[in-house]
């Protein structure tokens, strides 16, 4: 029940292009807007839209990925957890921010990012280090795996990998070892 804590599991699309920020020690950090939508009948029987907006932060070689794969209007699935944190503007007022940390993401829309191509799976490795892509549609040739394949020595050194696939309206996750 570990895993259970602290997990968030969204489906939207970006209300903006991912925002990426450059830190000392080569530490870089995305944040986007993703906003979900959800329909429903009221209790008098009234059709009833909603759209929730939830900040969305990626750290390391995911925000990287983020910021490289997507644009305003995609549509991505997305895990990770909930943080909290205060801080204090320039008027000296205490602001309360809650954020989306991702840690993995799936890329549904049916088009890359230069907006030409077909659907694809995306492979993560745990903790949201991207491996691969699938291939590309409409006959072109596969789609380059961003970033490239590292050379793992020996097993021990080999990543846990990952792989999400959107089946009939359903994300279904593999993992291996």
């Amino acid at each position: 029940m570990n895993a259970l804590r602290n997990k968030v599991q969204l489906i939207g699309r970006l209300g903006k292009d991912p925002e990426m920020l450059q830190f000392d020690g080569g530490k870089s950090k995305c944040n986007f807007p993703l906003a979900t939508h959800e329909i429903f009948r009221n209790a008098e029987g009234e059709r009833v839209e909603r759209t929730q907006w939830h900040d969305v932060v990626a750290w390391g070689p995911l925000a990287d990925l983020l910021a490289q794969n997507l644009r305003k209007g995609a549509e991505v699935a997305l895990e990770g957890r909930i943080a909290y944190r205060t801080y204090e503007d320039a008027g000296g007022h205490t602001r309360y921010v809650t954020e989306v940390v991702a840690s993995e993401f799936l890329i549904l829309d049916r088009r890359l990012p230069d907006g030409t191509g077909e659907g694809k799976e995306t492979v993560t490795a745990a903790g949201g280090d991207r491996v691969g892509r699938g291939e590309g549609g409409g006959g072109r040739e596969p789609a380059p795996l961003l970033p490239s394949f590292p050379c793992w020595t020996s097993p021990a050194s080999w990543p846990r990998l990952r792989v999400s696939l959107f089946l009939g309206g359903a994300v279904v996750t593999f993992a291996y070892p």
